[in-house]
């Protein structure tokens, strides 16, 4: 187990204000699930390995304070859940090392061709494992030891 590891860093733009000149929904979204693609790569799986991708089916963002234009942002990332099924990502959104805001998303194997839900490998979930986060729970576990 590992503590989070670096999976993306930007300069917030101008155009991704909203009216209130604020960062809008859209590009925190954006951002952490080009955080999470990138967490998958670091972790050895292409983007349609075995003709599996992911889904999101649960998303928790949580803001804590402002973001803005020109500020470099980092997302920092790891897995607290990894199941057959699904895997779970904690991430945060940080600025000189302060957290701005949080996601927590269960991302499900989905096959690419039949379009249902499908399962990963074991050789993925055994080199993820090395990108859990210690000591970090599952923010969706329903069951938890």
């Amino acid at each position: 187990m590992a503590d989070f590891t670096l999976t993306l860093e930007q300069k917030i733009k101008n155009e991704w204000l909203d009216e209130y000149k604020h960062l809008n929904i859209q590009f925190y979204l954006k951002l952490f699930n080009d955080a999470w693609v990138n967490l998958l790569l670091k972790s050895g799986r292409t983007l349609d390995e075995d003709n599996i991708g992911v889904v999101a089916s649960r998303v928790l963002m949580a803001y804590r304070s402002e973001v803005k234009v020109g500020e470099a942002i980092e997302i920092w990332s790891g897995f607290t859940g990894l199941e057959s099924q699904y895997i779970t990502v904690k991430q945060k959104l940080t600025v000189d090392g302060k957290t701005r805001a949080t996601c927590d998303a269960r991302l499900y194997a989905f096959n690419l061709t039949s379009r249902k839900q499908s399962q990963f490998t074991a050789d993925f979930l055994e080199t993820a494992s090395k990108f859990r986060i210690a000591g970090a729970e599952d923010y969706f576990d329903e069951n938890p030891e």
